[in-house]
């Protein structure tokens, strides 16, 4: 075993591991005792958290396993400098045969339990599939309710990264995600939905690094400039501002104007488009430059009702155009009459 390389036993143990080792060339190693999960995370090269056993060359023991589960006892070669060496390993797994789980070929590994998330940060989730499953969903629950589809359809490769921003109920809504501890994630195989399973509970705070104070529902603009305020915690000296507008008969919005380095400083003073339509169809988005914090505002009004006159259609100025014409031709026979009349006389 090289440097940095390692090799493992696992087995199921619901009460203890006796376990030994010994290396030639004498080489000191480190011993670990990882769960399934851990173990997944550690070959994925993500962190990992274990039972660190031993850092020796040769020694043997007893570890006593919090919980039934299959334990992975690995021997590995990470020690500065460590040079080639051949590790001669032993396990002893006791306890009841494992539980028989059934159609569970999905095991989600993070988030898990001791999970805390902040919403606008990213957090990458973990699990463990079986081989012959191509595609999966991810949904993330609050209890028994369907929050949101994080991923409609991924690659079965055991990680995905998400940043939580917003759910969304209804036409045009954007709702932040509430604070809570009956948080879960559920991934199921695209092709067989019943093969499928949740993660622990775990916990999304109400932290916010970004909250929007000026706009909000309630503000109407008829000027030339909106002062926009906020508060932030972000350490980036610049942030990015939109000007967005809802589109007509949709869900989706129109960008209208991008501000792309605007100071940190909790206000900006934004002029106006011109020739924009009234409506409170409005929001500012204000968000970090690596797109990790990210707040919309409410829909707020620009404008006055009566500034939004529409231009006569082709029929109104056609008629404009007949009746202008009819006039004048009628003038212009008066005055013939009238000075026909007037030679006469």
């Amino acid at each position: 075993m090289n440097h940095d390389g390692y090799t493992e036993i696992h087995g199921y143990a619901n009460q203890y591991i006796n376990w030994s080792f010994s290396t030639s060339p004498s080489q000191i190693i480190n011993v670990w005792a990882l769960d399934w999960g851990q173990y997944m995370a550690f070959t994925s090269g993500f962190l990992a958290v274990g039972h660190l056993l031993s850092t020796s060359s040769s020694d043997s023991g007893t570890f006593n396993v919090p919980v039934g589960n299959n334990w992975y006892i690995v021997f590995w070669n990470d020690e500065l400098g460590s040079q080639h060496t051949v590790v001669t390993y032993n396990a002893v797994f006791v306890g009841d045969p494992p539980p028989i789980i059934s159609n569970k070929s999905i095991i989600i590994i993070e988030p898990s339990s001791t999970t805390v998330i902040v919403p606008k940060t990213s957090h990458t989730i973990l699990w463990g599939g079986n081989d012959t499953i191509d595609e999966v969903k991810i949904e993330l629950y609050k209890g028994d309710e369907l929050l949101k589809v994080i991923a409609t359809e991924t690659e079965n490769d055991g990680s995905f990264s998400w940043i939580p921003h917003y759910y969304t109920r209804g036409d045009y809504m954007w709702n932040v995600i509430p604070e809570g501890s009956d948080y879960r994630i559920k991934i199921k195989e695209i092709a067989r939905p019943y093969t499928s399973n949740f993660s622990n509970y775990f916990t999304i705070t109400n932290v916010k690094s970004l909250i929007i104070i000026e706009p909000n529902s309630s503000s109407s603009y008829t000027g030339e400039n909106i002062l926009i305020k906020w508060e932030t915690d972000t350490p980036w000296n610049t942030l990015i501002i939109k000007l967005i507008s809802k589109k007509p008969d949709t869900s989706g919005m129109d960008t209208l104007l991008t501000i792309p380095s605007v100071p940190n400083v909790g206000y900006f003073n934004l002029s106006i488009p011109m020739g924009l339509p009234y409506g409170d169809i409005y929001r500012i988005v204000i968000r970090t430059p690596d797109d990790t914090i990210y707040e919309a505002s409410g829909l707020f009004t620009l404008g006055n009702p009566e500034d939004d006159l529409s231009i006569p259609s082709y029929p109104v100025l056609h008629f404009i155009g007949i009746f202008f014409f009819i006039t004048f031709i009628s003038l212009h026979r008066r005055l013939k009459i009238f000075h026909i009349n007037e030679n006469s006389n």
